[in-house]
């Protein structure tokens, strides 16, 4: 054997050997390209594409913590009994004492929420194809019923309740939840009657003289044409939680029941039918609704004119109107046994109701608003506030508002409510 011959076998046998290690080798895969998240400007800002489609999507919502004091829809929690008291005062346990002598306190009204916004848009061969959704989550501070037990002179047991009413602490519900194509709608949110007018002010307390009812199932179309123009209409459900009198109850003794509520659900084929339509421009705008209640066969009408006057300064001015037959007058609703003086398109007291207001941009952080309503049955409210943007996204807005309510038949004067609110709010 010669060198040459060693040389070349020592290199057979590292090939032989490196090629089994090689086999024996991980292979470590190439990594895959990351797909990051693309932005969707189509639609404005916030939008971005679902990955793998071609569906735009925007989350959002907002925290809300709100305190109220004073009286009305908007104020505190009034007459509590205090607890304190009443144990030291009926101690005794006396099966015939009737009376309830024990102070009563009000309080703080509070509520945190947390709304939860979702809105998905893709473009089709018919339009936009669009669904929109929020779910309100909410914690108010709650109301307990406190309930005493006494025994007449015949022995017979006898429930008294001196607490105050119930009220639910957790609550979850659905503002709004629909499908859009084109301009057709359907769905559940609130009514043509609110929104085509744009609903009113910008103060929280802009319904103590209501201006239309709210939640509905829907099915509706909307024209957008060029130079501003739009017109609607819609078939509506209505709810049982619409306006339907304030006053004396003359079904029940002459008893005061403020705000009572009628059930406005249809209550056969027949829809209520709201139309309307807008017209807005660089100095403001007009807009126009009218509506018919399928249940109490009634008709109501609102038309809106805002104007910019400056840079700094809008105002606004709202008229309603609507009918109020004699039979709907003395009336009342089998569900509530109260008198039907308001509908799903007039839920304010009387035939007419005036609504007007605007708003001023001090800074670009803070603006003041104002709205002052009043309607035929000589109900006034008066609501102002001043909202400051804290931070980006975190708005603080102190509020004071004034409410004289009168019955809606007789017009007599109830009584006066004042109350302030404080709203704490962070969007995003």
């Amino acid at each position: 054997m010669n060198i040459k011959s060693l040389l070349l076998g020592s290199a057979a046998a590292l090939v032989a050997v490196s090629g089994a290690r090689a086999a024996d080798a991980v292979v470590v895969a190439e990594p895959e390209p990351v797909e990051y998240v693309r932005i969707c400007d189509v639609y404005g800002a916030g939008f971005y594409y679902i990955p793998g489609t071609e569906t735009c999507l925007k989350v959002g919502g907002y925290v809300r913590f709100e305190m109220g004091v004073g009286k009305g829809p908007y104020g505190g929690r009034l007459d509590l009994l205090d607890r304190e008291d009443f144990i030291k005062n009926h101690e005794d346990g006396d099966k015939h004492d009737k009376e309830i002598s024990t102070k009563t306190r009000d309080s703080y009204r509070l509520r945190a929420r947390y709304a939860l916004q979702m809105d998905a848009r893709s473009e089709t061969e018919l339009g936009t194809l669009r669904a929109y959704t929020q779910i309100n989550f909410d914690w108010n501070n709650p109301r307990h019923e406190l309930v005493r037990e006494w025994t007449d002179d015949q022995d017979v047991t006898h429930t008294q309740n001196i607490g105050g009413a119930l009220a639910s602490t957790n609550d979850m519900g659905i503002n709004h939840a629909f499908i859009e194509l084109g301009g057709f709608r359907v769905g559940k949110t609130d009514s043509l009657y609110a929104t085509m007018t744009g609903y009113a002010g910008g103060v929280i307390a802009d319904d103590l003289i209501p201006y239309a009812n709210y939640d509905t199932h829907q099915v509706a179309y909307t024209y957008t044409g060029a130079n501003g123009f739009s017109a609607a209409i819609s078939l509506e459900e209505g709810n049982d939680g619409a306006y339907g009198f304030t006053g004396f109850n003359p079904f029940n003794d002459n008893a005061l029941e403020v705000g009572d509520g009628i059930n406005e659900t249809l209550d056969s084929y027949a829809p209520h039918v709201i139309a309307g339509a807008a017209w807005t421009q660089a100095w403001g705008g007009i807009s126009g609704v009218v509506g018919y209640d399928a249940v109490y066969q009634e008709w109501g009408g609102k038309v809106r004119v805002d104007w910019n006057a400056t840079d700094a300064l809008s105002l606004w001015a709202m008229v309603g109107g609507g009918s109020l037959r004699d039979r709907n007058k003395f009336g009342f609703d089998p569900s509530t046994n109260v008198p039907v003086t308001r509908n799903w398109v007039k839920p304010w007291g009387g035939k007419w109701a005036v609504w007007g207001g605007g708003t001023y941009k001090f800074n670009p952080k803070a603006s003041g608003n104002l709205q002052v309503s009043w309607s035929q049955n000589k109900d006034v409210a008066v609501a102002a506030n001043v909202a400051y943007e804290l931070v980006p996204g975190f708005v603080i807005t102190p509020e004071v508002n004034y409410l004289q309510i009168h019955d809606d038949i007789t017009k007599e004067k109830i009584r006066n409510e004042w109350a302030g609110i404080l709203r704490f709010q962070r969007s995003f």
